[in-house]
């Protein structure tokens, strides 16, 4: 179907009267389309249909995320207004655009290329630009377009035609907070963040990422903050696992023993490389630790376990020092502790834990042990 517009130019101080034809732009609509709306389906935690039951969060599909296509049908029928503009260096003319509402973007599209735009081209061999703006209930570009043309080539019975892109296009989805599309390397591991706008509840998803089989949709719901998930490949709806994130930690060096009724603590290491610390948390007045420590020593070509001398004892907080115990010849400490409380202890060896000289060779590869002074 065409629809004819007509173009008034003015050329060489003569006023000429163009009549031509612009075809419709807008694909065709094809019966029976793939549904576009989110489908809620109410389900059990193992992902089963109930029998008539409900859940907090019912589980969606979202097919237009996976193929361009569906996404493209889904954003047609999303539009209910546009414009339609042109413009040229020496236009004149009283209104340059047209605009016009209707159910989808085809019927939008028909009406605004049924409507004339008149004007006059002082020089019939200035580019018109003709722009095309398409958009949805929320006032969302969902389609853009425009075309190029001369004045004069609408003389000689050319007919432009108008190009149209999707844009941003609203996801049926509402009272979502944030959204993001999860970018996978090979190992699995996420490598990238693409953040998606939100216009009032509604994610903003763009076309080039349709379908990747890398990529997932991530959105959140601003009510209680519920996470579902969306492989761009097989948009079935996910829900991340929560896990309990229960773990331990170890300080290097530092040994603790912990609280315990049995009136016999034991605490037995050997440290290779740093001179040992222990935290030692007494339940019962009375109650005894056993300590066998040791360090490795590497000294003329062998190496050794060296037992220590002595071990200092402490307050945990610092308010008072106990002393120093010397240690036996067996290297086995019996520590005897009359209050209950927290103490810190460390040792004293010969030869363990020496500390060495600071590094004094080249660094700048210069030969200079530092920056060059001046």
């Amino acid at each position: 179907m065409k629809k004819k517009m007509t173009v008034l130019m003015l050329a060489l101080g003569s006023l000429i009267a163009v009549t031509a034809t612009a075809q419709d732009a807008g694909p065709i609509v094809v019966q029976n389309p793939v549904p576009t709306q989110a489908i809620p389906v109410v389900s059990n935690d193992d992902g089963t249909t109930a029998g008539g039951a409900t859940v907090a969060h019912p589980v969606i599909t979202l097919p237009m995320v996976a193929s361009r296509d569906i996404l493209r049908n889904c954003a047609l029928g999303q539009v209910v207004r546009g414009f339609r503009a042109v413009s040229a260096t020496t236009m004149v003319t009283d209104r340059s655009y047209v605009e016009a509402t209707g159910t989808s973007a085809e019927d939008v599209l028909d009406k605004l290329f049924e409507t004339e735009i008149v004007y006059s081209l002082i020089n019939p061999e200035d580019v018109v630009t003709g722009n095309i703006w398409l958009y949805g209930t929320n006032n969302v570009m969902v389609f853009y377009g425009y075309a190029q043309y001369k004045g004069v080539d609408i003389a000689n019975g050319s007919s432009p035609q108008y190009r149209l892109w999707m844009q941003h296009i609203p996801l049926p989805l509402w009272g979502v907070e944030s959204a993001e599309v999860l970018i996978f390397g090979e190992d699995g591991r996420t490598v990238d963040r693409i953040n998606l706008s939100v216009n009032n509840g509604q994610p903003l998803f763009q076309e080039w990422l349709t379908g990747a089989t890398n990529g997932m949709l991530s959105v959140k719901f601003s009510t209680d903050g519920y996470i579902a998930t969306f492989w761009l490949a097989n948009p079935k709806q996910n829900t991340p696992n929560v896990v309990g994130d229960k773990a331990s930690y170890v300080i290097d060096g530092h040994h603790i023993v912990d609280r315990s009724p049995s009136m016999d603590l034991a605490l037995k290491f050997v440290e290779p490389w740093t001179l040992p610390t222990i935290l030692v948390r007494v339940t019962t007045s009375g109650q005894r630790l056993i300590l066998d420590a040791g360090g490795l020593v590497q000294e003329g070509g062998g190496t050794y376990i060296e037992k220590p001398t002595a071990v200092f004892i402490t307050r945990a907080d610092g308010t008072s020092a106990i002393g120093e115990i010397p240690v036996g010849q067996t290297g086995i400490s019996t520590i005897s502790f009359s209050q209950i409380g927290d103490y810190r202890l460390w040792c004293k060896f010969s030869n363990f834990g020496k500390p060495g000289m600071l590094y004094t060779g080249p660094r700048d590869g210069k030969g200079s042990v530092g920056p060059e002074l001046k």
